[in-house]
């Protein structure tokens, strides 16, 4: 016996159709939603790279300043000596003919530039270096833009960026407001002045002064009088 196939039913065919249609719809949303995630991700891992990088380039860089300066401050003791032997002799400049101590001078000043240690000396009216100076003594001025400026310097300075080894003794101006003129009397207060006479109130007067009074004698008790007579 020879069997037909079996026709498809029209209501199966197309509730078929219907469900591979939404199908196919699904899957074009998902794959369109998958691509914008992927393309989200590049750029976020785009992104990520980047600032990581500007984050390594930052830490390793603080870390080259931490080295350079951890190296600079190992010497700052050292420095420091070399330089208050500079600043406290440098009155043996004065006798020297030879020049020996001027030679050694010349050599101590040398190592400190090399290490990048600055001299310096103010002048007069200059501005006070906070950091490398010492006030010595204030100079009363009555000119006020003067105030604060350096008067006199007694000394050097011998630093490094913003560490002192050896501060400057300075004279700072310090303004002070000049004392004022007593001002000449008008002809008006040199005339003299009309007194109102006084009126004098009359005066209580005083309470009677009392003369002492003389006690008044006391007859004798009878005991007393006998005794007299006998």
């Amino acid at each position: 016996m020879q069997l037909e196939p079996a026709l498809p039913d029209s209501n199966q065919s197309g509730q078929g159709n219907k469900g591979d249609k939404e199908l196919y719809q699904t899957i074009a949303q998902l794959s369109h939603s998958t691509k914008n995630i992927e393309q989200e991700l590049r750029q976020m891992h785009k992104l990520y790279h980047h600032e990581f990088q500007k984050m390594l380039a930052g830490m390793e860089k603080e870390l080259k300043d931490y080295r350079d300066a951890r190296a600079g401050l190992i010497f700052d003791s050292i420095l420091g000596d070399i330089s208050k032997l500079y600043a406290d002799n440098m009155d043996l400049l004065e006798n020297d003919p030879s020049g020996n101590i001027a030679s050694l001078f010349d050599d101590m000043l040398s190592i400190l530039e090399g290490y990048g240690v600055n001299m310096h000396k103010s002048k007069e009216g200059d501005a006070r270096d906070l950091y490398c100076t010492q006030i010595r003594q204030k100079v009363d001025t009555a000119e006020k833009p003067k105030h604060g400026l350096v008067a006199a310097s007694h000394g050097i300075a011998l630093s490094k960026e913003k560490r002192a080894f050896v501060k400057e003794r300075v004279d700072i101006y310090f303004y002070k407001e000049p004392a004022q003129p007593n001002p000449e009397p008008t002809p008006a207060e040199l005339e003299p002045m009309e007194l109102e006479p006084a009126v004098l109130e009359p005066a209580e007067p005083a309470p009677p002064k009392q003369e002492p009074t003389e006690p008044e004698p006391t007859e004798p008790e009878p005991a007393e009088q006998e005794q007299e007579e006998n």
